[in-house]
């Protein structure tokens, strides 16, 4: 409740004259970061938060194939393909049948070369979708591979 006759600002000029100025620098850094870092999080992921989320997952392996694109496979089966030295990094995904189109015809995205056919969708940068939704789409992507593994394979990861 601010008392009539004084300004907000005489408020807080009240409040930080009796800091010193290494702890008003200290809160306005922690407040820079930390606005800094939900920003990150929410608009910008990056290959190493996509591997942490993956390795989340039992049976999860990584490899390189075609000479620069990281892959993630489950029981020996690709489920997320990266390609982490374009800029920006786009990545190819595995989703289910009934939202294929759907995704596929978002701003950025559009049917994977090759991969189509078998329900992947290709994205032009990784950071257009949020944390939320790539663990979404990585949770749904694993399961759809891991499931139609055969038994014996299933048994070895631990399944």
């Amino acid at each position: 409740m601010v008392t009539p006759g004084i300004s907000v600002p005489s408020l807080l000029g009240r409040f930080f004259r009796g800091m010193n100025l290494m702890a008003l620098r200290s809160i306005f850094f922690t407040l820079t970061g930390l606005l800094f870092s939900l920003t990150v999080e929410r608009y910008f992921m990056t290959i190493e938060e996509i591997q942490l989320i993956c390795k989340k997952y039992p049976g999860v392996t990584q490899d390189i194939k075609w000479a620069d694109h990281l892959c993630f496979n489950v029981g020996g089966k690709m489920f997320l393909i990266t390609a982490p030295d374009q800029v920006p990094c786009s990545a190819s995904i595995k989703v289910a049948e009934e939202n294929f189109d759907e995704i596929a015809a978002r701003e950025g995205f559009m049917p994977a070369p090759y991969l189509a056919r078998y329900k992947w969708v290709w994205m032009d940068d990784i950071r257009r979708l949020s944390r939320k939704e790539w663990e979404a789409c990585i949770d749904t992507a694993w399961h759809l591979v891991a499931s139609r593994l055969p038994l014996k394979i299933k048994k070895k990861i631990g399944l």
